[in-house]
């Protein structure tokens, strides 16, 4: 299939995009991970976006979480947590 001029040139346009976003991220050399193993341009985002995602999920799970609760849905809470408190359940697992 033969490409027009501004059909090449478009597309040479969106490479090139994409190849400079890339360096943006990529600003390493080739090479193994030594966290997770990959052959991956380094630094590895991977492992990156990992320790982020789990520095936020240890963030967020030791904040307390506030709901007020108020008729109907107060009083199922209240039977649900005597429920788990005469048989030992604990309230999060």
């Amino acid at each position: 299939m033969n490409r027009t001029s501004g059909q090449a040139a478009t597309q040479d346009e969106s490479v090139n995009v994409r190849r400079k976003e890339f360096e943006i991220y990529h600003d390493g050399v080739l090479g193994r991970c030594p966290e997770c193993g990959r052959l991956i341009m380094l630094p590895c985002l991977a492992c990156q976006l990992k320790a982020t995602v789990e520095d936020t999920l240890e963030t967020t799970s030791e904040s307390k979480l506030e709901i007020e609760l108020h008729g109907k849905d107060m009083e199922r809470y209240r039977r649900i947590r005597a429920y788990r408190d005469r048989h030992g359940v604990p309230m999060f697992e």
